[in-house]
């Protein structure tokens, strides 16, 4: 398998979650300064609160988007790995295509959404809900950059950064159209994932899925192989 990552994206979305969580862990560290000073004038209350209160705003919204760019192994690294061995026609590109990871072959179009969780999913087809239960208890959680993101939002957000890229760079008619896939490749995660809106699985059985798909007929073979071309030409210009 091919793979095709953009490393200098990479390289400054991890900059600026480093300068925002420095950003916030300074502005908290003023706000507990003027916590703790003695007698403080109401002018230093108001200091303070409004200092924590930026800080923690800063802290809390930044916990995504640090879990995506400043963890170690990356999401890039994670996905190239449980996919690993599915054989030289496929092609998995990170930050390429406007998604995340979509995956190239000759079964179709796969757009990876890649998990690095503990605890339980499950699904609820009645109310076409997500359920996650960590097994942290409430304060690592609080501080943890762990996050459980909507796959439901996830996915469409995936497909419509496609879509926009598709239309902009690939003159390809009659492609087909992308999967979305939960991967969640955490091992010490617990799935009841039945009846879902689209696949959901484990890292280790994620190449099976991908496998058992059939092949696509031979005119829409040579358009994924069309596409292959257009994203590493794409890739190499970046």
């Amino acid at each position: 398998m091919k793979i095709v990552t953009d490393q200098k994206l990479i390289k400054g979305k991890k900059r600026i979650a480093m300068i925002v969580w420095g950003l916030s862990l300074a502005t908290l560290a003023v706000g507990l300064f003027y916590g703790f000073q003695s007698g403080a004038s109401q002018l230093s209350t108001i200091i303070m609160l409004v200092t924590l209160l930026i800080g923690a705003t800063l802290y809390f919204f930044n916990r995504n988007f640090m879990d995506t760019w400043m963890r170690e192994p990356g999401f890039d690294v994670i996905v190239g790995r449980v996919l690993k061995g599915l054989g030289d026609r496929y092609s998995l590109y990170n930050y390429i295509a406007g998604s995340t990871h979509l995956l190239a072959g000759p079964n179709g179009l796969w757009l990876i959404l890649p998990y690095d969780i503990k605890g339980t999913i499950s699904y609820n087809e009645a109310k076409d809900r997500w359920d996650y239960a960590s097994n942290k208890n409430f304060v690592s959680q609080l501080f943890s950059n762990e996050v459980f993101a909507n796959p439901k939002t996830e996915a469409a957000k995936a497909l419509n950064a496609w879509a926009g890229f598709a239309s902009k760079h690939v003159e390809i008619e009659d492609l087909p159209e992308p999967q979305p896939i939960l991967v969640f490749a955490n091992s010490n995660l617990k799935l009841g994932t039945q009846d879902t809106p689209f696949p959901a699985v484990s890292g280790e059985k994620v190449k099976d899925l991908i496998r058992k798909r059939p092949q696509l007929a031979s005119e829409q073979v040579d358009k994924i192989s069309q596409l292959q071309s257009v994203l590493e030409e794409y890739a190499a210009k970046k």
